[in-house]
């Protein structure tokens, strides 16, 4: 780092200049310009950044270190990118679900400021990467890194970070938009080029300009229900986040470099140096790992069936409808579909529809079965449907091509009893 006295306050007025530059433009002109107005804050962003540098004597080499790009490089960059991904997917999963309405309707108001605006998509598209590749990297990173020479490094991520998360002014993403910061500001500091950072700036705004995209135009947001299960599974996965970021920050450094990094056996009375970025990386592992399995276990303890359904009927065999139940989804979310099911004789079908009769899912079974399967639903009335194929079994199978025959399958399937004796089917489902 550069041991230069830190410009701290100049640093500080520069970001409540970027603040009102953010802020300002998009507040007075957003309702006549939209998307422009965004562009006109962006390009307001870099040149207070220019002027910066300017004033306080510095050169812009200083703030925006260019260098030709390796490969290995941009690779540990990817690295880097997509370990704090990680992380970044599992808390955005977690605000979700603290705060579904709030969530999913920022995510259709970007998806509407981008391209419900009547903008020619290419000039959002390139609004909405190119200039905060370009605007954004220059302050956040090159202003910051500039401004905060012969600080720690841990202190110019944080506080860098900080700023970036609070200036897109968005406190459901706060969090996630400051670990991105702290990612690009990581890469730029581990590589000393900025191209690096705007680079994956403008793949993930990208993206999310390219999803947005996909989803314009499909009508009011659908707000879902994240079980808290999937949430503890993302934050378990979350876990390995610190360690790929240390595979990719070795990836960062050059060649020559990794012989400091390679494992040398400890020697007796030599005490050796301990690893600071090791201790909190596996710190950090465990928070995720035992929150994961914290809110994992918390949903199977608390949440109780939303629908439940036990019964044992007796059928002639030549009665194929057996069973139609009826449940209701009371919010679109994924539930969790627990059957139970057996039948004596032929082959039962189980399956789901909507209340257009649309096939959603099914499952042949003979003697017993069980399993546990997810669904999408939205809000509505469904039906579980049981049907007994037993007159009609060897047509049935062949049809549904389940490789059974009534030479080589009688005692298997039951059908070596007299023809007219009754079936006897038991179900048991739970939904969540």
């Amino acid at each position: 780092m550069d041991e230069r006295r830190p410009l701290i306050w100049q640093q500080a007025l520069l970001t409540a200049a970027a603040a009102a530059a953010v802020w300002y433009p998009q507040k007075l002109l957003g309702a006549k310009l939209g998307l422009y107005s965004t562009l006109i804050s962006e390009m307001l962003l870099l040149l207070l950044t220019f002027l910066y540098v300017r004033m306080t004597g510095g050169r812009f080499r200083d703030a925006f270190r260019i260098k030709r790009p390796t490969g290995r490089a941009f690779l540990g960059s990817i690295v880097v990118y997509l370990g704090g991904y990680l992380a970044i997917l599992a808390l955005t999963l977690l605000m979700a679900y603290l705060f579904p309405e709030k969530y999913f309707s920022v995510s259709e108001g970007l998806s509407e400021a981008i391209f419900g605006t009547g903008i020619p998509v290419w000039a959002a598209l390139m609004i909405a990467t190119v200039s905060p590749a370009v605007c954004e990297e220059a302050f956040a990173r090159g202003s910051f890194r500039y401004s905060l020479r012969g600080c720690r490094k841990w202190i110019v991520i944080v506080v860098s970070a900080a700023v970036f998360g609070a200036l897109h002014m968005d406190p459901i993403r706060f969090v996630s938009t400051s670990i991105l910061g702290a990612m690009f500001m990581l890469i730029y500091l581990e590589t000393d080029n900025i191209l690096y950072p705007m680079t994956l700036h403008f793949i993930n705004n990208a993206v999310s300009g390219a999803a947005s995209l996909a989803s314009a135009g499909g009508g009011e947001a659908v707000v879902l229900k994240i079980p808290l299960m999937s949430v503890g599974a993302y934050f378990i996965i979350a876990a390995f986040s610190p360690f790929v970021i240390r595979g990719g920050v070795r990836l960062l450094k050059p060649k020559e470099s990794q012989k400091l990094l390679t494992y040398t056996a400890p020697q007796r009375g030599v005490r050796t140096p301990s690893d600071p970025a090791k201790r909190l990386a596996v710190i950090v592992a465990l928070i995720f790992a035992i929150s994961g399995a914290l809110m994992i276990s918390s949903d199977q303890k608390l949440k109780s069936p939303a629908f439940t359904y036990t019964d044992t009927l007796t059928v002639a065999p030549d009665e194929t409808a057996v069973l139609d139940v009826t449940f209701r989804a009371e919010s679109t979310t994924v539930y969790a579909f627990k059957y139970d099911m057996s039948i004596s004789r032929g082959i039962g079908t189980m399956y789901v529809t909507d209340e257009t009769g649309e096939n959603l899912g099914q499952v042949d079974f003979r003697d017993a079965t069980s399993g546990v399967s997810s669904m999408m639903l939205e809000e509505g009335t469904y039906h579980i449907i049981v049907e007994a194929h037993v007159a009609d079994v060897w047509e049935y199978c062949e049809a549904r091509d389940l490789g059974y025959s009534r030479d080589a399958d009688l005692v298997l399937l039951g059908m070596n009893v007299p023809e007219d004796e009754d079936v006897e089917i038991s179900v048991d489902f739970e939904i969540h």
